[in-house]
């Protein structure tokens, strides 16, 4: 588990975490997200043990990162800017990386430079800002880390090869219990992979919830009725947003299904349908009873 502990860091007079605290499970994906100047990057170089923090602490499985040589060789971080050697080729960096990851695959590196179409004999630092990211991602893949820390890692990605992403990511996480953080401002590209969701906005964390709890718990609700519906009595469910069409309602409401479903019927619809919310339509209705725009966070 990586237990981050009132942490806050500062860059001159700037603080670009301030008293965060998370829990982020072993053997899941958190998606780490917020807009751009949230902290998100700040925090995975101090949970790779790249920055130390000016107070708190951040430790995985009970250890510090920072000057932590053991721990490193169980870590693999990909920033949003990745940096190769001007000289070397994917092959050359393998050697490299070969040399620092003791748990490095080479079943995995060969299956992977079979799939990413890449030209294996040009030097990296000619290729394009998408390539980079796809040769950084198969070389943290082949390090078989336990803990794999990406920064943006869908920008710049094609939508086939962010789908193999994905589905390496999930087998992984099955097959070897693997922990992944990844930071986003692009909702969707999480809401099928993560396991926990965390919100930051300038250096603060807004909110942290398991993604299976927070689906759960409210749903986009429509009913047909024979007749226009009593709009008083439909806000005794306490919905969060309201929408009438006729004799046709939609309503956001907040609750488990099995507990909603009976206070639905008690209004005698002719019939209910419960549809799913996007991870984006969620954080917005949540956002707005906590008293945040959301919109504005994630600008």
């Amino acid at each position: 588990m990586i237990e981050v502990n009132t942490v806050t860091k500062l860059f001159d007079e700037t603080k670009a975490l301030d008293n965060v605290s998370m829990r982020m499970k072993q053997g899941g994906v958190y998606g780490l997200i917020g807009s751009n100047g949230s902290g998100k990057s700040t925090l995975l170089r101090i949970i790779s043990g790249v920055y130390r923090t000016d107070g708190g602490s951040v430790t995985i499985e009970g250890e510090s990162t920072f000057e932590n040589t053991a721990l490193k060789d169980r870590i693999f971080f990909v920033s949003d800017e990745p940096y190769f050697f001007s000289q070397y080729t994917i092959h050359d960096a393998a050697k490299f990386y070969r040399q620092y990851y003791s748990n490095w695959d080479e079943a995995t590196f060969k299956r992977l430079c079979e799939i990413f179409p890449l030209n294996y004999k040009k030097k990296i630092h000619t290729f394009s800002k998408g390539m980079k990211r796809q040769a950084s991602l198969l070389l943290a893949l082949s390090a078989n880390p336990d803990y794999l820390l990406l920064d943006e890692a869908f920008d710049g990605l094609d939508a086939v090869i962010r789908s193999l992403l994905k589905r390496i990511i999930a087998e992984k996480v099955v097959d070897k219990n693997l922990t992944t953080v990844i930071t986003s401002h692009n909702l969707r590209e999480l809401e099928d992979l993560c396991t926990q969701i965390g919100l930051l906005h300038y250096g603060k964390l807004v909110m942290e919830r398991d993604y299976d709890s927070l689906k759960d718990s409210m749903h986009k609700v429509q009913l047909a009725f024979e007749q226009a519906p009593d709009e008083e009595k439909l806000k005794t469910l306490a919905p969060l947003k309201t929408e009438l069409s006729g004799r046709v309602v939609t309503l956001i409401l907040r609750g488990e299904r099995e507990e909603l479903k009976p206070k639905l019927d008690a209004f005698n619809p002719i019939f209910i349908e419960m549809l799913p919310l996007t991870l984006e339509e969620i954080f917005l209705y949540e956002m707005e009873g906590t008293g945040y725009d959301f919109s504005q966070i994630m600008d």
